[in-house]
C-alpha cells in the first residue's frame, strides 16, 4: 500500500533527516550515473551511518518513534563496526552520524570520534541532535579530535516554549553544553566543531524566534529556521505567517514537498551519500528507515553493497531510465511518487 504525504514524512524520519540540509551543487547527469561501479576509486567519499536509533526525549511529532512503535528494534552504532568499515574502505572522508536517535547515548561515541580523528575522517551531526545530555570526555573530544558539524535543534528560547515539543528536554543543559563546548574550543584555539541553531518554527514557537536568533549570535552559532513538516501540529497561525515569512528571508528553506528538493537533496543521498544503519543494513538514502536493501555494509564489501540490483535499479528508476517494478524499496517513496506523477526526474 502506497504511503500518503503525512504517513511517510513519519515513517521515514524526513523531518528529523533533512529539514536541515541545503541543496548541494548536484545539477549534472554525470553526479548521478547509475552504472555498476568498476573500482573503489568510483565510490562516494561521504556515507551516512545512524550513530544509533534510541533518544530520550518524547517529541510528540517525532518520526523515529512513530516508526519504532510500527517496528521495533533499538541500537547503537557499534564502534567495531565503524572501525572495520573506515579500516576496509580507505576513500572514505566524511561521515554524517545522526538520523533517527540522539548521538551523544551511543555508549562508544568516544571511540569512534578519536579512530575517525586518527583515520583523517570528518564527523558531522548536520541532521541535528537534542544535545542534552553530553558527557564530559565526549564534550572535549568534540572539540581536540575536531568533530566538523553539529546541529542542535533548539526550538525555543526558554524551558517553558521550548519544552512544548521537546518533551522530556531541558534547555539551560543544552545550553550550557553549547556554552562549554565554546569553552573548550578557545582553550583548544579550535573553530571546530562548527555550531548551528536549528529552530523548527511552530505555532506555539513564533513568539521565541527573535530571541533565539539573538541568543545563537551571541553563542557563536548560525541560525537555521526549519519549516514543520507535520502541518497538522501546531500550525503557524493566520496573524503570524507575515512574519515567519520575514524571518524566513536571507536563507533556504527545505520544503519537503518541492520537486527540486526531492531531486537535489532527499533522492540525491542515493548517489552522494548513501544511508546506512546502526546495524549495517543498507538503506540507500537518509529518509528511508523500512526499505532495506538485501545487504550488510558491515559484513560485504563495498564493491558488493554499491553494486546490489535493486539498489542500482533504485538510481535508474530516480533518473526516469525505467519504470516502477512495485517491489523496489523506492515503489512506496512519496518522494518517487511526486517525480512519478509530475514526470520529473533527477536531471531529466
Amino acid at each position: 500500500m502506497r504511503m500518503n504525504r503525512r504517513d511517510f514524512i513519519k515513517t521515514t524520519g524526513v523531518l528529523g533527516a533533512c529539514a536541515c540540509c541545503g541543496l548541494p551543487g548536484f545539477t549534472q547527469r554525470s553526479d548521478f550515473s547509475t552504472e555498476p561501479f568498476t573500482h573503489k576509486s568510483q565510490f562516494p567519499t561521504t556515507f551516512q551511518i545512524d550513530a544509533g536509533n534510541i533518544c530520550q526525549l518524547d517529541c510528540p511529532e517525532c518520526p523515529a518513534k512513530i516508526l519504532m512503535r510500527r517496528h521495533p528494534g533499538y541500537g547503537f552504532l557499534k564502534f567495531k563496526n565503524f572501525k572495520k568499515f573506515i579500516d576496509n574502505n580507505k576513500n572514505i572522508t566524511d561521515i554524517e552520524l545522526s538520523k533517527t536517535g540522539e548521538i551523544f547515548l551511543n555508549p562508544e561515541l568516544l571511540d569512534i570520534i578519536k579512530y575517525a580523528h586518527k583515520k583523517n575522517v570528518s564527523l558531522t551531526a548536520d541532521n541535528g541532535v537534542n544535545g542534552n545530555y553530553i558527557s564530559d570526555e565526549v564534550l572535549e573530544a568534540l572539540v581536540k579530535y575536531k568533530f566538523k558539524l553539529i546541529n542542535f535543534s533548539i526550538d525555543g528560547a526558554s524551558q517553558k516554549v521550548y519544552s512544548i515539543y521537546r518533551r522530556g528536554g531541558d534547555f539551560d543543559k543544552v545550553i550550557d553544553n553549547i556554552k562549554r563546548i565554546n569553552t573548550l574550543k578557545a582553550k583548544y584555539n579550535s573553530e571546530f566543531p562548527k555550531m548551528n541553531w536549528k529552530y523548527v518554527v511552530f505555532g506555539h514557537n513564533v513568539c521565541d524566534m527573535v530571541k533565539a536568533k539573538q541568543m545563537a549570535q551571541e553563542l557563536g552559532m548560525s541560525m537555521y529556521y526549519a519549516a514543520n513538516c507535520s502541518p497538522g501540529y501546531s500550525p503557524i497561525r493566520k496573524q503570524d505567517e507575515a512574519f515567519v515569512k520575514k524571518m524566513y528571508e536571507g536563507q533556504y528553506l527545505f520544503d519537503v514537498f518541492d520537486i527540486k528538493t526531492l531531486q537535489t537533496v532527499i533522492c540525491a543521498d542515493l548517489f552522494k551519500q548513501p544511508q546506512i544503519h546502526y546495524d549495517g543494513r543498507f538503506l540507500g538514502c537518509s529518509c528511508n528507515s523500512i526499505g532495506f536493501y538485501n545487504v550488510n555494509a558491515f559484513e560485504t564489501d563495498l564493491m558488493t553493497v554499491l553494486n546490489n540490483p535493486d539498489y542500482l535499479y533504485s538510481k535508474k528508476m530516480l533518473t526516469g531510465q525505467v519504470p516502477d517494478d512495485k517491489t523496489n524499496p523506492c515503489s512506496d517513496c512519496w518522494a518517487y511518487n511526486i517525480m512519478q506523477e509530475k514526470g520529473s526526474f533527477i536531471c531529466a
